[in-house]
C-alpha cells in the first residue's frame, strides 16, 4: 500500500500587529494613524467591514474547502486501495491454484515419459530375444539339414526297395515251397511213379531261375532301413520325418500281410508247412 499522505498544515498569514515599534529614527505620524482607524472600523455601502479582514476571510474559507475535498479524494483513494488489494489477493489465489496445477501436470507428463520410456526398453528387450532364439535356426549348419528334393528322393528310392524287398519275399517264399516239394519227392522216390521225375526237374529248373535272380531279402531290407535313416533337420522337417517313418512301418506290415496272403491270392506254403506235410505219402 502506498504511504499515507501527509497532513496539510494551514499557515494563515496575518499581518503584524500595529502596535509593533517603529524604527527611532521615524516618529509616527498621528493622522495617518487615525486614518488606518477609520478605514479598519468603516464599513461599505454593502454592510460589509472594509479592509483586508474579508480578504483574509476568504482565503480561509477556500483553505478550508480544499481541505474538505482532499479528505474526500483521500477516502475514495482508499477505497479504490482496497479494492486493488482484494482483486489482488484474489488473483495471487488464482495464480496459486494454476501453480498447484501446473506442477501436478508437469508430475503427470514426467511418469508417463518415464512409463513410455520403460515399455520401450521392454519391447527392445523382447525383440533382442525373439532376435536370439532366431539366429541359431538360421545359423543350422547345413549338413543337419534335409532338402525337400532330397526327401523326396530318398522317399522314391524307399518305394522302389520296399517293391523290390516285396519281390524277393515272394521268390523266398516260392523257393520255400519248392524245396519242400522236392523234399516230398525224394520221400515218394520209392514208388515208381514217371511223374514224380518231371516234376522234380520242373522245381529244379524253377529253383535254379530263382537263385539265379538278382536280389537277396536281407541287403535290400538293410539298403532299405539306411534310406529311411534321417539326419537330425530343423522342425519343419521333423514332421515329415516322423510321418515317413510310420507310413514305412504301416508299409512293412501291409507288406508282410499281403506276402502272408500272396501275391495272386493264393496261399503260398512256408517250408514248415511243406515239410510237414512231406512227412504223409501224396498222390500223383
Amino acid at each position: 500500500m502506498p504511504p499515507p499522505l501527509d497532513k496539510k498544515e494551514i499557515v494563515l498569514g496575518l499581518p503584524a500587529p500595529s502596535a509593533a515599534p517603529l524604527p527611532k529614527g521615524r516618529k509616527r505620524n498621528g493622522a495617518t494613524t487615525e486614518t488606518a482607524k477609520k478605514m479598519r472600523c468603516s464599513k461599505g455601502a454593502e454592510g460589509e467591514p472594509s479592509g483586508p479582514l474579508p480578504q483574509y476571510r476568504a482565503k480561509f474559507i477556500s483553505l478550508i474547502d480544499g481541505m474538505i475535498n482532499d479528505c474526500g479524494s483521500e477516502a475514495t483513494l482508499k477505497s479504490t486501495e482496497d479494492a486493488h488489494a482484494a482483486e489482488t489477493s484474489h488473483l495471487e489465489v488464482q495464480v496459486s491454484g494454476l501453480e498447484r496445477d501446473l506442477g501436478k501436470s508437469a508430475s503427470a507428463l514426467f511418469r508417463m515419459k518415464k512409463e513410455k520410456k520403460a515399455k520401450a526398453s521392454e519391447v527392445r528387450r523382447l525383440q533382442r530375444q525373439i532376435q536370439s532364439q532366431e539366429e541359431p535356426r538360421t545359423r543350422e549348419p547345413a549338413g543337419t539339414v534335409v532338402p525337400r528334393d532330397e526327401f523326396h528322393a530318398r522317399l522314391t528310392r524307399m518305394a522302389v526297395l520296399f517293391d523290390s524287398l516285396m519281390a524277393v519275399r515272394k521268390k523266398d517264399l516260392a523257393l520255400a515251397g519248392i524245396e519242400g516239394g522236392l523234399g516230398e519227392i525224394q520221400l515218394l522216390k520209392g514208388e515208381a511213379v514217371p511223374t514224380l521225375d518231371s516234376e522234380e526237374a520242373r522245381l529244379l529248373s524253377h529253383k535254379e531261375e530263382l537263385m539265379a535272380s538278382e536280389g537277396d531279402f536281407d541287403s535290400i531290407l538293410s539298403l532299405l532301413k539306411s534310406e529311411s535313416t534321417l539326419t537330425p533337420c530343423l522342425k519343419e522337417t521333423e514332421g515329415q520325418g516322423r510321418a515317413a517313418e510310420e507310413g514305412e512301418g504301416d508299409a512293412v506290415e501291409r507288406g508282410d500281410g499281403e506276402v502272408a496272403e500272396g501275391g495272386d491270392g493264393d496261399a503260398v506254403p512256408s517250408s514248415d508247412e511243406v515239410e510237414d506235410e512231406g512227412g504223409a505219402p501224396r498222390s500223383a
